[in-house]
């Protein structure tokens, strides 16, 4: 994540950037405070995966799983699309848990 953010620094304007990293911070905040708080995409017997868009006007969805288990003490950042990209079809098996 670090090099995407360093190659956008160079890339895109300065303003963006700022928005960006400020909505991204603003996602994390509140996905440690209210992880259930978002709809679920899919979900099988050990994962779960939920939908959580960009703080406005932002035009992002960030992807983030957890464990089923309670109490959820880890959430991971897993895709992040514009909402106009085509949304994937996500098989949780297919993922390295």
């Amino acid at each position: 994540m670090i090099e995407r953010i360093a190659w956008l620094r160079e890339h895109a304007p300065e303003e963006w950037l700022d928005d960006f990293l400020t909505g991204l911070a603003a996602v994390r905040r509140d996905l440690e405070r209210f992880p259930e708080a978002w709809p679920v995409v899919t979900q099988d017997e050990r994962v779960v995966l939920r939908a959580r868009p960009f703080p406005d006007p932002l035009p992002y969805i960030v992807y983030y799983t957890h464990l089923r288990e309670r109490p959820i003490d880890q959430v991971f950042l897993s895709r992040l699309l514009h909402q106009r990209q085509r949304r994937l079809r996500f098989r949780l098996a297919d993922w390295p848990w």
